[in-house]
């Protein structure tokens, strides 16, 4: 197992990397606002109730998500606690290359 190692800042001193991240928030801003749902296993709620909007343009909006119910932390409580077993009959390997696949798929969508 490598050492862990912080990811590196994104270096905006040079202009690749500044004009990636352009393109990006370009093609983002054509996105706005995201839809943002409860996620409960498998299934796909609300996407409604809380708005979030851009701190620079409060009236820009930027995303609008779900508000859970008190049932929808119920069931995602009860659904968390059936999966725990098989989690923990899971090795410390197993459970930490869960997490790296985790970060490589986060680090795929990071601007360099």
């Amino acid at each position: 197992m490598s050492e862990f190692v912080n990811e590196p800042i994104l270096e905006l001193r040079r202009a690749p990397a500044r004009a990636a991240l352009t393109e990006a928030l370009a093609q983002l801003d054509a996105r706005l606002p995201l839809r943002v749902p409860l996620l409960i296993g498998d299934g796909e709620g609300s996407a409604e109730g809380i708005d979030s909007t851009d701190p620079g343009r409060p009236d820009r909006l930027v995303a609008r998500a779900g508000i859970a119910s008190a049932a929808d932390v119920a069931d995602a409580v009860a659904r968390a606690t059936q999966a725990q077993p098989a989690w923990a009959r899971r090795t410390p390997a197993e459970r930490a290359e869960v997490l790296r696949r985790g970060a490589n798929l986060l680090r795929a969508e990071r601007h360099t």
